[in-house]
């Protein structure tokens, strides 16, 4: 599922982000034919469609991780800029004028969102404790998935390897749950000599129990199969 849908949030400040760049880009236009703009507007009001064509692109082909650092940083110059219009034109009491600063701020808000959205890891304890509902471990009722034994097919990119220095069993609850969306990056043959892997499709969306070591323990989106997936094969999907 492409995440620009599947989150509501990222949709409707994508939505947000649009609607008030029109606003600003009306009002300037209107504005521009009593000679009230500054030249500079031009500039913030091209350097901001740029960033919503961004944010918009990148996220609609599931390719948010790779430009996020340039998302964070395009928000970061963004927002003076912004500001600064608002004060500009916001004490004017021309109507156009009003609008375009109107048309800003919702910009703004649209903005501080994908702060929010872009700039907190998936793997911080910020971020766990507000997405993922408390779960326990029960001693007497685990499963145990082996990983020492797999004999790896040889897809690109390569799983993450084990050797035997490090605790090659992961023990989860059976009733564990599955709340961490993630989004398949390459296509996973499991290895058919053993069970416990799970087998899935470049872009299929699956759910993790948990985020930790390299083989993770996930389900199928339609709760049929779950299994070990290797960590490297998938991408957390933001919410």
């Amino acid at each position: 599922m492409n995440i620009l849908l599947a989150n509501h949030v990222l949709l409707l400040s994508c939505v947000l982000a649009a609607v008030g760049w029109l606003v600003s880009f009306a009002g300037l236009c209107v504005a521009a034919t009593a000679a009230l703009t500054h030249a500079i507007s031009w500039w913030t009001t091209v350097y901001e469609l740029a960033l919503v064509i961004l944010v918009c692109t990148v996220t609609w082909v599931n390719a948010l991780q790779p430009y996020r650092p340039v998302i964070l940083a395009m928000i970061a110059i963004s927002v003076p800029y912004a500001t600064d219009e608002i004060a500009r034109y916001i004490t004017t009491g021309e109507p156009p004028l009003s609008a375009a600063s109107a048309g800003y701020i919702v910009l703004l808000v649209a903005q501080f969102s994908w702060l929010f959205l872009f700039g907190v890891q998936h793997e911080s304890l910020a971020f766990q404790t507000l997405h993922t509902p408390p779960y326990s471990y029960q001693s007497n009722a685990t499963m145990a998935f082996a990983a020492d034994s797999i004999d790896l097919p040889k897809p690109y990119p390569t799983p993450y390897r084990t050797d035997a220095s490090t605790d090659h069993t992961v023990f989860v609850s059976p009733h564990a749950e599955y709340n961490i969306p993630v989004m398949a990056l390459h296509t996973y043959e499991a290895n058919p000599e053993d069970p416990n892997e799970l087998k899935f499709t470049k872009g299929e969306t699956l759910y993790v129990h948990e985020q930790k070591g390299n083989w993770w323990q996930a389900r199928k989106a339609d709760g049929s199969t779950a299994g070990i997936i290797p960590a490297n094969y998938v991408t957390p999907i933001l919410q």
